[in-house]
């Protein structure tokens, strides 16, 4: 009996060790699969960060063209611009005035000037398609503008044909207000 229990004692021992063996080697291949895992994710996550970086750029290099075709849209201070709405009358025909004209607030963009509106009324005078045509050219200013309201009157019998135009205008710019 004693070597029928050596044997199952020594089977039972080679057991363990092989059990222990596979928890061991588990342990082992699990570590090393969570090592390759997490240098997986930071390689992917490097990966996308300068993926990122380079769109950024390209975007950046993409739009300089239009960044500066906006600043040049927007650089214009209100003599500027009172001079090209008042402007429009001698290429219409109509008698054109600017009654007021005043700043509307602005707006702070990064790495640029601040972007302001200024809100103009202004008036035409002249026959019906003399003040059309002032219209038109309104809508046609080369700065970045609306329109926001227009009123037309009918000329009475005392102003021989004379149409009136009242236009409300908002004019974008990086012109300092305050000047």
């Amino acid at each position: 009996m004693p070597r029928e229990k050596i044997i199952s004692f020594c089977f039972i021992a080679l057991a363990v060790g092989a059990w222990s063996t596979v928890v061991l080697v588990d342990r082992y291949v699990d570590g090393r699969a969570s090592d390759y895992l997490e240098s997986l994710t930071t390689v992917e996550q490097e990966d996308e960060r300068s993926s990122l970086a380079l769109r950024m750029k390209s975007l950046a290099e993409g739009t300089a063209l239009e960044r500066k075709e906006f600043e040049a849209l927007t650089n214009a201070d209100i003599v500027v611009l009172v001079s090209a709405i008042e402007g429009i009358g001698a290429s219409s025909g109509a008698r054109v005035s600017i009654p007021s004209a005043s700043p509307e607030g602005s707006v702070e963009i990064p790495n640029s000037s601040p972007l302001g509106a200024y809100s103009f009324v202004v008036e035409a005078r002249g026959s019906f398609s003399a003040v059309m045509h002032a219209l038109m050219l309104l809508e046609q200013l080369p700065y970045i503008s609306s329109i926001q309201t227009t009123e037309f009157e009918e000329p009475s019998d005392e102003e021989n044909g004379t149409w009136r135009m009242n236009a409300r205008i908002r004019v974008l710019t990086t012109a300092d207000p305050s000047v």
